[in-house]
C-alpha cells in the first residue's frame, strides 16, 4: 500500500512540472508558418556576402542564426527523460507487476 501511495506521488510530482508547458503550446499551422519564416531568412543569410561586413554585423548573424537554431528545436517533437526518471519508471514497474 506504501509503495503504490509512493508511486502515485511521484507520478502527480512529475505532472506538476509539466503542466505549464502544455500552457505554451502554439498550433501546428502556426509552427509551421514560423518554420517557413525561419527557412526564408536562413536562405536568405546564405546568400549573403560576408566579405564586405565587419566583425560586429558577421556576429550579429550567427546570434541570429544561433536563436532560429534554438527556436526549431524547442518547437521539435520529444519527450526529454532524464537517465533518473527512467531508472524510477523501471524500478516503479517492477514493483507493481
Amino acid at each position: 500500500m506504501r509503495i503504490r501511495l509512493f508511486a502515485l506521488l511521484l507520478l502527480l510530482w512529475g505532472a506538476a512540472f509539466t503542466a505549464p508547458a502544455a500552457a505554451r503550446e502554439i498550433t501546428r499551422e502556426q509552427q509551421e508558418v514560423r518554420v517557413a519564416q525561419i527557412r526564408q531568412r536562413v536562405e536568405a543569410i546564405k546568400v549573403v556576402d560576408y566579405s564586405g561586413m565587419n566583425h560586429l554585423q558577421r556576429k550579429e548573424l550567427r546570434q541570429e542564426l544561433r536563436g532560429m537554431n534554438k527556436e526549431l528545436r524547442a518547437m521539435g517533437p520529444g519527450i526529454y527523460i532524464s537517465a533518473g526518471a527512467l531508472v524510477i519508471i523501471i524500478l516503479l514497474l517492477i514493483l507493481l507487476v
